[in-house]
């Protein structure tokens, strides 16, 4: 084989394995996007469990006002969100906002058996229970 046909050879490999590697990665990237619409609903479950035990247990009370799009938290009867909780595809994530400060996100990841689960920065993986009381606990307890 002359150098030309190694040279040509060698290319042809690394062409099909960056081939391989740019499909395995979209591949995962649709598992996630398809995940993410589980996970916001089993996140979804848990906050409206919480706020309604919280209302069962407080004086206070407190609701979820649940679109297809997003979650608003309020103090019943008042218009002002204390916290409003959104998917967000492009990133992988749902993102989070309580009135001024900045957005913050829990990340859509799959385990070893391409699962979706929720992992925050600080915490790790988390349960959807665990994520709850993360983002509800300083609105309903500050």
């Amino acid at each position: 084989m002359s150098w030309i046909d190694e040279e040509l050879e060698r290319r042809r490999k690394e062409d099909a394995a960056r081939a391989a590697s740019l499909s395995e990665e979209s591949s995962r990237r649709n598992i996630v996007v398809n995940g993410l619409p589980w996970a916001w609903n089993h996140l979804v479950d848990a906050i409206v469990s919480d706020i309604e035990k919280f209302n069962a247990l407080s004086d206070r009370h407190a609701e979820a006002r649940v679109s297809a799009s997003q979650v608003d938290v309020h103090w019943l009867g008042k218009a002002a969100p204390l916290l409003t909780i959104k998917p967000d595809a492009e990133k992988f994530a749902i993102v989070y906002i309580q009135p001024s400060e900045a957005p913050k996100k829990l990340k859509v990841v799959l385990n070893e058996y391409s699962d979706p689960y929720l992992w925050a920065e600080v915490e790790g993986q988390l349960t959807f229970e665990r994520a709850s009381e993360l983002l509800l606990k300083p609105i309903l307890f500050p």
